[in-house]
């Protein structure tokens, strides 16, 4: 009977020798994946930052632009600007805008 359980035995730790490597092989792959999935969350909310901080610096651009033309033109500030001006100004800002994006895009 005692040699009958050295058999098992035999059989059995290896078995749970086996188990217990591909248990600890599949943490540690999930956490590499996790680890990567993470990476690649926090490189895009920095992009989206990014994009955004350039956003409203091209906004602080355009705002001091047409209060600048607004003074020119002999108004206040925050005029309602002719058109021709109204119209250079915002492609100029939509530029930026287009910019940013590609400057900060992977």
């Amino acid at each position: 009977m005692k040699k009958e359980n050295e058999k098992w035995l035999l059989v059995l730790i290896p078995t749970i020798i086996v188990c217990l490597t591909i248990i600890a092989i599949v943490r540690i792959s999930q956490k590499s994946e996790d680890k990567r999935i993470t990476n690649e969350i926090l490189e895009e909310q920095t992009r989206q930052i990014q994009i955004e901080q350039c956003n409203i610096t091209a906004y602080g651009r355009y705002s001091k632009q047409w209060d600048n033309t607004c003074l020119l033109i002999g108004r206040t500030t925050e005029c309602a600007l002719p058109s021709s001006y109204a119209d250079e100004l915002d492609q100029s800002y939509q530029d930026e805008l287009d910019r940013c994006l590609i400057r900060y895009s992977k």
